[in-house]
């Protein structure tokens, strides 16, 4: 049953990240703004002197990072069920990799969006630290469990 709902959530997250790479630049940067207003106020009371173009733009980068983070960390659990170690990690990294790929190779294709290698280099750093993230729980678990046998 859990197998089933990491299954769902993975393919939510891709109709997530894809869908996303659909919208205009207007109505992406309209998404992002909103949370920028949001959140901008607080981290000037913080005492952080952040413009918010800098600001907006590492909120916009790490929307990125997150959303392939969590895609790396439901497809790990997905394919744990199927691959050894090695060719678990190697999957998953592939897939972060080709996903980040297509995602800006969609944004080419619509209106006022550019493809950019630097998203892609950001999207894939969230799959490999998720991947590593995983690695560490799981297979530290595991022998912690065979330890105390």
């Amino acid at each position: 049953m859990r197998h089933r709902v990491f299954l769902i959530v993975g393919i939510l997250l891709h109709i997530l990240i894809f869908t996303q790479s659909l919208l205009p630049a207007d109505l992406s940067a309209g998404q992002s703004g909103f949370i920028v207003d949001a959140l901008h106020p607080i981290i000037l009371s913080m005492g952080i002197q952040l413009d918010i173009v800098t600001f907006s733009f590492f909120i916009r980068k790490l929307a990125h990072f997150t959303e392939y983070f969590l895609l790396a960390m439901f497809w790990y659990l997905i394919y744990l069920k199927y691959f050894n170690e090695l060719k678990l990690i190697v999957i998953v990294l592939m897939h972060g990799l080709l996903t980040a790929i297509i995602d800006e190779t969609i944004q080419l294709f619509v209106d006022r969006r550019s493809g950019a290698v630097m998203d892609v280099l950001i999207d894939f750093s969230g799959v490999l630290v998720a991947v590593l993230l995983m690695h560490f729980v799981i297979y530290h678990r595991k022998r912690i469990t065979y330890e105390n046998l």
